[in-house]
């Protein structure tokens, strides 16, 4: 009996492929197969959801007809809908915790099992037509942060920033960072910044990645204090 299109919706599907040469290898064994490498997600996963669901509200805007479509058959498993994106948002957010990057072969495979491959093509060449900003660039002072009024790629670019911090949070580097999140508080994007500020200003040996006994230069300090008691 075929899986009604409402009970498809609630799951994520794969196309799991295995190579004829390790099946038939697994029978040799006694019906031993090798289980497959999987990446431990680390416990900060959930920072990148702000990231991820910006860019999946971005495409969603720019492609209102991509939000909902039912199957066309039975055996179409994924399909776009609403809980589909709430799913590649939160799939997306964990393989990037991993170290993927956005359009990594592994991005596109989640995606497909959440909302379908048309779609999914679609998606994945939205994201790769994106102009970000790279967080690399502001963190080392290669590049200064001028601000647009683009708050999905404003949200992007904070969470990108506490990512990079979490490899690397050098005082200098800290300090760059930081002057992003006061100069988009100071216009007024004070939502913003809070969906990330305190993983800013906690000590790294509580789960922040501000460095561990660094103290901040005073007006940076109490310019981030404002932005969080607004």
């Amino acid at each position: 009996m075929p899986m009604p299109a409402s009970i498809r919706s609630r799951f994520y599907h794969h196309e799991w492929e295995v190579e004829r040469e390790t099946l038939l290898e697994g029978f040799r064994n006694g019906c031993q197969w090798e289980s497959p490498d999987f990446p431990i997600v680390p416990d900060h996963w959930e920072e990148n959801l702000p990231y991820c669901g910006a860019l999946v509200e971005q495409f969603l805007r720019s492609h209102p007809d991509s939000l909902i479509r039912m199957p066309k058959d039975d055996l179409e498993m994924a399909f776009p809908n609403p809980r589909g994106y709430e799913f590649v948002t939160r799939a997306w957010a964990a393989a990037k915790a991993c170290g993927y990057n956005d359009t990594a072969p592994v991005v596109k495979t989640l995606v497909q099992g959440c909302i379908g491959k048309p779609e999914a093509a679609e998606f994945m060449k939205f994201l790769a037509t994106l102009d970000l900003i790279d967080p690399e660039a502001i963190l080392s002072g290669r590049e200064e942060y001028e601000y647009t009024d683009r708050i999905d790629l404003n949200i992007c670019l904070l969470t990108s920033l506490i990512r990079q911090l979490r490899s690397n949070n050098e005082p200098d580097r800290w300090v760059n960072a930081a002057s992003v999140f006061l100069e988009i508080g100071r216009q007024g994007e004070i939502e913003t910044c809070l969906m990330c500020i305190r993983q800013l200003l906690m000590d790294e040996s509580k789960g922040g990645v501000r460095p561990n006994d660094f103290m901040p230069p005073q007006e940076v300090l109490a310019g981030l204090m404002e932005i969080t008691n607004t």
